[in-house]
């Protein structure tokens, strides 16, 4: 493993917290600067957008590796760890901090806790059946696809820069077809 590039991640991820960490607090409101009792949604906040920029500038580490940079890094991992990450803080992490700041304020914090468990069952009974019907339904892509074929002989060096749908009309060694792309999820 190329530890430059291993030592340019761990930086650009301690620098996107503390990024993170001040965009927080620069837009926070000024009745709740301190960390005092509302910590865990800055905590969320933080690392919703962590994930998020880490998205992002996960991409030119991927195309590194690609070309031969990473020394073989496994990145087809790294997608999936990060994608996973993401999964669950949207669809676990995040209502259940939502159900659990929303709680009444008086009552304790197993209180609190039972009831932003028992939403939180119900939000990934509903994301789940949500997620099957759109599975089901919706797990072919049809994507329509126009291939246009020449004869590399017949081709006159006038006609390689005209738009391929005049290949036909200006050339009979020239034809089209159209068909679809089926691609299932």
């Amino acid at each position: 493993m190329d530890i430059f590039l291993l030592i340019v991640v761990i930086i650009l991820a301690l620098l996107l917290i503390g990024m993170n960490i001040y965009l927080l607090a620069y837009y926070t409101h000024p009745d709740d600067r301190s960390f005092g009792d509302a910590w865990w949604p800055k905590v969320i906040v933080v690392v919703g957008l962590t994930l998020s920029f880490g998205q992002v500038l996960a991409l030119p580490l991927d195309v590194s590796n690609s070309r031969g940079f990473g020394a073989g890094m496994r990145i087809d991992l790294m997608w999936q760890i990060l994608y996973m990450s993401v999964a669950i803080y949207v669809f676990i992490l995040v209502p259940f901090s939502l159900f659990y700041y929303e709680a009444d304020e008086e009552d304790s914090m197993g209180a609190k806790c039972g009831h932003a468990i028992k939403m939180q069952v119900f939000a990934i009974i509903i994301i789940t059946v949500l997620l099957l019907i759109g599975y089901f339904t919706l797990n072919i892509a049809r994507i329509p696809v126009e291939m246009y074929s020449c004869d590399a002989t017949v081709i006159e060096e006038s006609l390689l820069f005209i738009d391929p749908t005049e290949y036909k009309t200006m050339n009979p060694a020239c034809s089209q077809d159209d068909d679809t792309l089926n691609l299932k999820v």
